[in-house]
């Protein structure tokens, strides 16, 4: 979507341009896009009080808003909506403009005192949203129109000396919209109401109304909105003359990896957080046995899911072991049947060791060693919480290997998707292309885009220099290796990691107890419902 937008007053014409941008105009308003997926009703009840609160979004318009008059005129031609051509409420035409496209939400807030005694409230309205700098509010006479069109953000807009009696109920009605500015503007994003109710003796209730932002949908506008910078980057190990072009959304720390720059469009592939610091923190519902809130990183979006990892490590394990006759001890690199995928995996819960613990927050016995040595393991503050799996869907594990790192980011996604693998290792054992299932790792190119590669020109071995090092959100400073999910190509125990420096290196012993930080991939349909992205807010989903 264009930021600069061509506008047009009292039409029911449109205009394009581009490829289907859409100006409409709506009872007066000027024309932008609001992308103002509102969902769900909420409510709220005070503790040790009479007092409860319900809010309800009356009105059935669930799409697009786009900017709006806010005088009284066109407020009430807007609530009652273009095709009522009665003055009676019609939750299914209000706020909907000629064009079919929706210009405001109606809220019923409603007060209840369950106690008895009258009690006199008083009322506030917060109503704010990040990147949606021109949301509004106003209060409404009833649920179909406005005397005056003054904002509702404050103090005592509902409800001012109010007096509720006992065992009864008093309805107020708001009514949400953009501001139209006469000016180019561009909202996108979500917003955040919360209406507290307050009595004179000081017993508070609040409720809260908000849009619900597609989780795909926002990192995708982020980027598609947000003003383009091209980085180019050495592409080819063997020819330092060959680059390759990206696009990077510098003021969101977004870029797109062009499938490794397989694609002609600049915009052609996945988009991926990256640099030294992104907002990117999200709150999936993980919490601890303490009920602390765990952290994930979003990678960035792929395939129209957004892939994910745990800020931190759950400890140090082995990605795999074997019996001392096998590899000599050391471990065979096939994911499909890793021990470490076991242990991050549901449906291996027969395994005596390690089987399905992270998945289901237990404790017990985990491989850390060759020659199938165990410690034991305790993930009930760390494992995956139960409330988080119904928003993980199944991800693909591409499972292509290499033998060395001294190539670039992109060199590497294509690594990771071909078919180099060990040919009739001694184990015996068929190495896979592809693994399907819940929990994944990270790989050597999604820690490679993750550094800034308009000031980090290395390959991955050399992702230790301070320039690649400093401004990569992966790379913790670890103490110990981290795994990555790709195996060596040469040999039959070797996988690749992250080096405690920041390089990428590609012949560690799987036996070896290093850091694990889970990767999942998130349903499509997950919604934000609050949050900014940063580690004091992050996005917040349902």
């Amino acid at each position: 979507m264009e930021e600069n937008k061509t506008k047009m007053k009292k039409s029911t014409k449109y205009l394009l341009i581009g490829t289907l941008v859409l100006f409409l105009s709506v009872l007066g308003a000027s024309v932008a896009y609001y992308l103002a997926r509102v969902h769900g009703n909420l409510s709220g009840r005070a503790a040790g009080t009479g007092l409860s609160l319900t809010i309800d979004m009356v009105s059935s318009t669930d799409g697009d808003l786009i900017p709006l008059d806010n005088d009284v005129e066109t407020l009430n031609k807007a609530i009652l909506g273009y095709g009522n051509t009665s003055n009676n409420f019609d939750s299914a035409k209000a706020c909907i403009d000629i064009n079919n496209y929706s210009v405001c939400q109606v809220y019923k807030v409603t007060l209840t005192n369950n106690g008895t005694v009258p009690v006199t409230v008083n009322s506030k309205v917060e109503l704010s949203g990040a990147n949606t700098p021109n949301i509004d509010c106003t209060t409404m006479d009833d649920e179909k129109s406005v005397s005056n069109s003054n904002s509702c953000i404050g103090n005592n807009t509902l409800a001012n000396n109010d007096t509720i009696n006992s065992n009864s109920s008093k309805d107020y009605y708001v009514v949400v919209y953009i501001k139209n500015l006469d000016e180019p503007q561009y909202d996108s994003g979500q917003f955040n109401g919360t209406i507290t109710f307050t009595s004179t003796e000081g017993d508070q209730v609040k409720g809260r109304f908000f849009k619900l932002v597609n989780l795909v949908e926002h990192i995708t506008n982020l980027y598609t909105s947000s003003a383009k910078t091209v980085v180019t980057a050495p592409s080819d190990s063997e020819d330092n003359t060959k680059t390759i072009d990206y696009n990077y959304a510098t003021s969101v720390n977004l870029m797109n990896d062009r499938l490794g720059g397989k694609t002609t469009s600049l915009d052609g592939g996945n988009i991926r957080y990256y640099g030294a610091s992104p907002n990117n923190y999200i709150d999936i519902g993980d919490r601890t046995s303490n009920d602390e809130v765990i952290l994930w990183r979003i990678i960035g979006v792929f395939d129209n899911k957004v892939r994910i990892i745990r800020d931190e490590s759950i400890g140090s394990y082995s990605w795999d072991t074997s019996a001392s006759t096998v590899n000599s001890g050391y471990g065979i690199n096939e994911w499909s049947q890793a021990d470490l995928m076991k242990l991050l995996n549901p449906g291996f819960e027969s395994e005596s060791v390690g089987g399905s613990l992270w998945w289901n927050h237990q404790s017990g016995t985990c491989y850390n060693g060759s020659s199938d040595a165990t410690t034991s393991c305790d993930f009930e503050s760390s494992g995956l919480s139960d409330t988080v799996k119904d928003k993980i869907v199944d991800q693909t594990l591409y499972l292509g290997g290499g033998n060395s790192s001294s190539i670039y980011t992109n060199q590497a996604y294509t690594m990771e998707r071909g078919d180099n693998v060990i040919q009739n290792p001694s184990d015996g054992i068929t190495r896979t292309l592809t693994w399907n299932g819940k929990v994944g790792l990270m790989y050597p190119s999604d820690y490679g885009y993750a550094a800034d590669l308009n000031i980090c020109n290395s390959k991955l071995y050399d992702y230790s220099s301070s320039t690649c090092a400093n401004n990569n959100w992966l790379r913790k400073s670890l103490g110990s290796y981290e795994w990555l999910a790709t195996p060596n190509s040469g040999r039959a125990h070797y996988v690749w990691r992250v080096n405690p420096s920041g390089t990428v290196y590609w012949n560690l012993y799987a036996y070896n107890a290093n850091w694990v930080r889970p990767v999942l991939t998130l349903d499509s349909e997950v919604v934000i419902e609050s949050g900014e992205g940063t580690s004091a807010k992050p996005y917040v989903i349902k």
